[in-house]
């Protein structure tokens, strides 16, 4: 109930900064990170993905440091089922993929012994050129020498 309040609060205080206020640019983006961290500790998973959305009317500018903290809470509780809507999330709103991201993801994949999975975002990570940190890449090296 506190975090569908939240929601309301800030749909209404999009409406007043449209009409009334200068904000910096990157105000959005930390708020949205707030809030979304708000939101998983709240265990409000749905309203934390909502803030991720491009174009929501709450007025959030979604990153990908709020994406980390539902990634994060997915790891935290062997999730894999939310690890994907996270990545799909972060494609659909054109989301950059980033090497912190992939220490998560991987390390999601490994502990819930997903190796279709990794495979998968691995090639979408490379792909996207996003140079994999040590321990990403021992933890993909790791789980493939481990099958």
């Amino acid at each position: 109930h506190d975090i569908s309040l939240l929601f309301d609060v800030l749909q209404n205080l999009r409406r007043f900064r449209l009409s009334n206020l200068r904000i910096h640019d990157d105000f959005n983006c930390s708020l949205c990170r707030e809030v979304t961290k708000a939101c998983v500790h709240a265990g409000a998973l749905d309203f934390g993905k909502k803030a991720l959305w491009k174009h929501n009317v709450y007025g959030l500018a979604p990153s990908v440091a709020s994406a980390h903290h539902i990634l994060t809470y997915a790891k935290n509780h062997n999730d894999t089922n939310l690890l994907v809507e996270v990545m799909k999330l972060l494609k659909r709103n054109d989301l950059p993929l980033q090497p912190g991201t992939a220490d998560i993801v991987f390390s999601i994949c490994y502990n819930t012994d997903e190796w279709e999975l990794i495979n998968k975002y691995a090639k979408r990570f490379v792909k996207a050129g996003v140079k994999l940190r040590q321990t990403s890449f021992e933890t993909w090296m790791g789980f493939a020498a481990k099958r």
